[in-house]
Order: structure tokens, then sequence, then C-alpha cells
């Protein structure tokens, strides 16, 4: 269980900053955890970073929507 002042692992995944992330690695990750869901969780964090005016990052989870898009069509 995690402190108030310690980020569960998701938490830490929507604020790190995109230069550290890989998007292939993060997208095998959003696939592991909520399956079918994936790219709607991809899309709802790209949608919140955008609407905290944080563009790199909006764009980071576009690119990880664009990998699950790829991915569901095989």
């Amino acid at each position: 269980m995690t402190s108030p002042r310690q980020k569960s692992p998701g938490q830490r995944m929507m604020t790190a900053r995109p230069a550290r992330l890989d998007p292939k690695i993060i997208h095998r990750l959003l696939m592991q955890d909520y399956g079918l869901m994936a790219g709607a969780e991809a899309l709802l964090r790209a949608f919140l970073a955008e609407r905290e005016h944080d563009h790199s990052r909006g764009r980071f989870w576009v690119r990880v929507y664009g990998l699950i898009l790829k991915t569901n069509r095989r």
C-alpha cells in the first residue's frame, strides 16, 4: 500500500515527462493492464494532458494510442 506521499505506478506514468518514456513500453503496459480499454485510457490521458496545456505529453499519449490501434488491427 502506498503512503499519501507516494504515487502509484499509474500516477507516475501519467505525470512522467514523455522524454523519459518509450511509447512502445507504455503501449505494452497499457495493453497488459487495460486490455481492450487501453485505447480509451490513452485517449483520456491525452485529453487530460491537453487540458493542462501540456502539449508534449498530449502528443506522447496520442502516439501511444496509435501503437494500440496498430496492435488491435492485427
